[in-house]
């Protein structure tokens, strides 16, 4: 923010949704102490407001969004500054996986963009290695609430 990296000391999470007209970035504050449940909840509420308040819309170091509502299976999304990362998340279609058997898998496909002036690839690997794994196993996510 303004040439300056701020460090972040709460997890708080822009959410990309669609209003008419463009986009809105409601944040959720506070992420990292709420459950999915919680976390759910609350991006639908801030969806559902017409009028959000510019306490609503501003910070969060991370934004999600998600254009699997659409069809979409895979996007590139760009940052919007301040923030310094964005995944982009589409809709899991089936495919044929060959292992011992012939199979059929639900793929998700997701894209993590970054700034490269306050993150680097060894740390977005370690994010999607954790994520990939909590995605395999969400029996691990549910533990970690």
């Amino acid at each position: 923010m303004d040439d300056v990296i701020h460090q972040c000391h709460q997890v708080d999470i822009s959410i990309v949704s669609a209003i008419n007209g463009g986009l809105s970035t409601p944040i959720v504050r506070k992420a990292k102490e709420k459950s999915v449940q919680a976390i759910v909840a609350e991006t639908k509420t801030l969806a559902a407001q017409h009028q959000l308040k510019m306490n609503d819309i501003t910070g969060g170091a991370f934004s999600l969004s998600n254009l699997s509502m659409y069809g979409v299976d895979q996007f590139d999304a760009m940052i919007n500054p301040p923030r310094c990362a964005i995944l982009a998340i589409g809709g899991a279609k089936p495919q044929v996986v060959v292992e011992e058997v012939i199979t059929t898998v639900a793929v998700l496909r997701v894209n993590l963009s970054l700034d490269f002036r306050v993150a680097d690839s060894a740390g977005s690997s370690q994010f999607q290695t954790v994520m990939h794994n909590l995605l395999q196993n969400p029996d691990l996510m549910i533990a970690r609430l």
